[in-house]
């Protein structure tokens, strides 16, 4: 099977505009696909939310709807992992070479994100302590250990030589450069390492930090899951200050992620362009909205009741949601992709914040007034249905439209086109060596081009 690698495995045709494949399926199959899984999987922890939300009670959601989507999800999920579990088998350079490629390495999290999904929305006949805190003992750890491992944050022996001879460069212009004040030579030199060290570590070519992009998001929002699901009441006596540790490393991350991302964002942007991104990853600009509002919900989980800390993060998240309608023209025009995925998590991830909210504005209602509250007129609890109701149908939608482009380009060409060949024109974006491999292995399709 090793000797798919070192064949041709793309042929030109009399056209120019096409791209035969002549990969086997599993070669094909990317672990991006596994992502779909996600967005399923958050749909049964939402509609359960609903179900058992004290603040919903009023809606009478019945809890048949969160058991349709978690079997739906497991059956989804099981079927993902299977496919690659052969890959694996059979094509091992082909799963270390996505592992070396710095976007499709953070979809290697959606395994475990998906996983705690599907733990928190296991319905209660299925669920037990100790088999739930296994899952999130794997998860969590398995997210950290990957995180060190894919992201390189450990000191590499090259990394290290090539921040020294940067470092001495520096060290150089910062001592030979005449001063007003009369600083000692030993505060030069801490100044000029620190600073070499510091743009090396962040921007140089050899260190990871600088290939962090937009699905490095999906490596973040798995730290905030786990600690919500650390935070059940069924096992936060044994893992709930763990939980807070996985919140807290979740956060770091965040802020380093998303300044670095920006960064790279707006820096290179054209005249009258807001991002710098070619035209299909534009909806993977929502990864930014995710992580804001699932950390309110986890931190509401540890506390107990929605705080100070959980608003101002679920209004930073609010605040991204504005900057993405913002850019509204751009995600209209986008033509559809498996990058449309990235649309569902973050708003079923505004909408549990905002059920978190809810929770606590009855609650305290309840206290004050000394009996039920009128949680129909409650505008939180709305808010939340509405955002979760918004995410189901655009799972629904896009699941829909990716069966029917499926459908379509089967009966058009006699085979799956998608498969089979691809479009050079769509191949084509402003970092080729950034977004898709350079040996021709994973050659871009027209339905699924972003992230893969």
């Amino acid at each position: 099977m090793d000797s798919v690698l070192h064949t041709p495995v793309v042929q030109e045709g009399e056209q120019t505009d096409r791209i035969y494949c002549s990969q086997p399926f599993l070669l094909r199959y990317k672990i991006t696909y596994v992502g779909t899984c996600v967005g399923i999987a958050a749909q049964s922890v939402a509609w359960k939310t609903l179900h058992t939300s004290p603040s919903l009670k009023y809606f009478d959601i019945p809890g048949a709807i969160y058991k349709i989507w978690w079997w739906q999800a497991v059956i989804t999920f099981s079927i993902a992992f299977i496919i690659y579990l052969l890959k694996l088998m059979y094509f091992q350079k082909a799963v270390w070479r996505e592992l070396n490629d710095p976007v499709r390495a953070n979809f290697f999290f959606t395994l475990t994100l998906t996983l705690t999904f599907l733990t928190i929305g296991v319905p209660e006949e299925y669920e037990f302590k100790w088999g739930t805190c296994f899952l999130f003992y794997f998860c969590a750890i398995a997210e950290l250990f990957g995180r060190l491992l894919l992201w390189r944050v450990h000191l590499e022996v090259k990394a290290f030589n090539f921040a020294c001879g940067s470092v001495s460069d520096k060290l150089v212009r910062e001592l030979s450069e005449p001063t007003l004040s009369h600083a000692p030579a030993e505060s030069k030199l801490r100044k000029a390492v620190g600073s070499a060290r510091s743009s090396e570590w962040l921007y140089g070519k050899k260190l990871s930090f600088r290939n962090i992009n937009l699905p490095a998001m999906l490596s973040l929002i798995g730290n905030f899951v786990s600690a919500s699901l650390g935070s059940k009441e069924l096992i936060k006596e044994e893992v709930g200050d763990f939980a807070i540790f996985l919140f807290s490393v979740g956060i770091f991350y965040y802020f380093m992620v998303l300044v670095t991302v920006y960064r790279q964002l707006s820096v290179g942007a054209g005249e009258g362009a807001i991002w710098s991104l070619p035209q299909e990853m534009h909806p993977a600009l929502f990864f930014l909205v995710a992580p804001p509002c699932a950390a309110a919900a986890a931190l509401s989980d540890i506390q107990g009741n929605f705080t100070l800390s959980c608003k101002l993060l679920f209004f930073f998240g609010m605040f991204m949601y504005l900057l993405m309608a913002r850019s509204m023209h751009l995600f209209v025009t986008t033509p559809f992709s498996l990058a449309w995925w990235a649309f569902t998590f973050p708003m079923v991830a505004a909408g549990l914040s905002a059920a978190k909210w809810s929770d606590d504005w009855t609650k305290t209602a309840e206290a004050n007034l000394s009996g039920p509250a009128h949680v129909g007129n409650d505008y939180h609890a709305c808010f939340a249905l509405v955002l979760i109701l918004i995410s189901t149908l655009v799972v629904l939608f896009i699941t829909w439209k990716m069966l029917l482009t499926i459908y379509m380009m089967h009966y058009e060409h006699g085979r799956l086109r998608s498969l089979c060949y691809c479009n050079e024109k769509d191949s084509m974006d402003p970092k080729p060596a950034f977004f898709r491999f350079q040996d021709g292995l994973f050659p871009d399709d027209p339905m699924m081009t972003t992230l893969l």
